[in-house]
């Protein structure tokens, strides 16, 4: 998934930027190259918003912490192979976009419709969610002793995990609009599982 919402993006879509977000979010997301409109607002909501209570709250904030677990996964890896140019890029890209992810997390916390109803609601006490949290911890613990081929390995088959799944399950049962300016920007690019895949092989026939 490329970022999702960059300037350029907003630029092209400046009428439903506005209408969705109001024109100070618009103004701010071009006047500010280091915070792009998904931090700015997550920024927002933070301060001043009201989080959706209970457990459909509890779930994306499930959510966003799994997020920010791999994306810190991402980080040790960016300084792991630092002295890479290409891998340290490809291991960076995947970490913002991990965090863009648990921004959109965030947004659904404080935009959607009370009124929700969802087929599926993760809790941190269900076994096989404390079972991944765990294994993130360790995964995270151990990135330095990891040799290239491990890391990528690594990567693929958390980009195929039930960590996508979660996210994935989520935001499709999210309605509301403003989250739906981001899914639909989500949906127009190939998600994580199909895609890193696919980089990793570039990157592999790269290093070649």
């Amino acid at each position: 998934m490329q970022a999702i919402v960059d300037q350029e993006y907003v630029r092209q879509h400046a009428g439903e930027v506005i209408r969705s977000f109001g024109l100070m979010a618009y103004v701010r997301s071009l006047r500010t190259k280091n915070k792009g409109l998904l931090e700015q607002l997550e920024e927002k909501y933070l301060s001043s918003g009201i989080a959706m209570p209970g457990k459909l709250g509890n779930a994306y904030r499930l959510s966003a912490l799994i997020e920010l677990r791999v994306a810190l996964i991402y980080e040790h890896m960016v300084r792991r192979f630092d002295e890479n140019p290409l891998v340290r890029a490809f291991f960076q890209k995947l970490q913002e976009e991990e965090q863009e992810h648990a921004r959109v997390m965030v947004l659904c916390l404080y935009t959607v419709d009370a009124q929700t109803k969802l087929d599926y609601v993760p809790g941190v006490l269900d076994p096989e969610i404390r079972t991944l949290l765990g294994k993130l911890r360790a995964l995270a613990r151990g990135v330095w002793k990891l040799s290239l081929d491990q890391a990528l390995d690594l990567t693929e088959e958390l980009e195929a995990s039930e960590v996508n799944v979660i996210f994935d399950k989520l935001l499709e049962q999210t309605r509301n609009p403003k989250s739906d300016f981001f899914i639909s920007q989500l949906a127009k690019v190939e998600g994580h599982a199909a895609a890193v895949p696919k980089r990793i092989k570039a990157l592999r026939e790269k290093l070649a």
